[in-house]
């Protein structure tokens, strides 16, 4: 595992992992979460946790827009997920524009 620490007005870390479920059960420990996919892997990212929600993102370049990120903002919100919740992507650069961007919007 490869890890980022970020230091703001925040402290946290952002980790760079090969076994996305087991680390997905470790980063829980009893919290609710919500995982970003690509549409591409809507059928690989299967058999979530029921603490773990899942919202389908475009491939590609195609998720940077404001009706997407408006879009993910309501889902969290239906799902419940507070300043205490895990945000995961699944993927690549895009998708991690999208959950930097969610993060400092709701911390």
């Amino acid at each position: 595992m490869t890890s980022i620490e970020v230091n703001s007005e925040r402290r946290y870390t952002v980790d760079f992992v090969d076994d996305w479920q087991q680390s997905l059960q470790t980063a829980l420990a009893g919290r609710r979460g919500i995982v970003l996919t690509p549409e591409s892997m809507r059928d690989v990212v299967t058999k979530l946790p029921k603490e773990i929600g899942r919202i389908t993102l475009p491939d590609g370049e195609n998720q940077k827009d404001s009706g997407t990120f408006i879009r993910v903002m309501d889902e969290i919100a239906r799902f419940g997920l507070d300043r205490n919740g895990v945000l995961i992507g699944i993927g690549g650069g895009a998708r991690s524009l999208i959950i930097f961007l969610i993060f400092f919007t709701i911390c």
